[in-house]
């Protein structure tokens, strides 16, 4: 638990205003006095999250994967149920051009559930923070993405 001073100091607030926040925004107010529950918890979905990663079958290919990097789903987390139709949308300029593709990528962005989904961003997000060289691009995708590899 955090002393009222430690918060005080870290957060740059008032006692005046932490002490208002513990009537008007408790959530908040508990938030600060225990941040170790709050990092235990996550702490915890990751582990979830990564156990289940384990059981994921799906089948994209490299090309797959290098296709989507260059888009911009990672963005849309909020909307993840509707990532297919993100991803169609992202891709519909190209769609003349490259039907095949990029309609087979459609189909398994739909294949995947919700949790899969999540993961699936979660990883693309991973990638994009290392800033990895364009030569490693393949290594760095077989890393990241060997779940959802055939």
């Amino acid at each position: 638990m955090t002393s009222i001073k430690d918060i005080i100091n870290k957060y740059e607030v008032s006692r005046a205003t932490l002490h208002n926040w513990k009537t008007t925004k408790p959530n908040l107010y508990n938030l600060l006095l225990n941040p170790e529950a709050t990092n235990e918890k996550l702490r915890d979905i990751n582990i979830v999250l990564e156990k289940y990663s384990r059981t994921i079958k799906c089948s994209f290919d490299e090309d797959d994967i290098l296709f989507i990097l260059n888009l911009t789903l990672e963005n849309f987390i909020d909307d993840i149920e509707r990532l297919h139709t993100i991803y169609i949308e992202q891709t519909s300029k190209e769609l003349k051009e490259k039907s095949e593709f990029i309609l087979s990528i459609y189909q398994k962005i739909q294949n995947l559930n919700l949790i899969e989904r999540y993961i699936f961003i979660s990883r693309i997000k991973s990638l994009r923070k290392e800033k990895i060289k364009q030569t490693d691009i393949k290594t760095a995708i077989k890393h990241y993405f060997k779940e959802f590899l055939k």
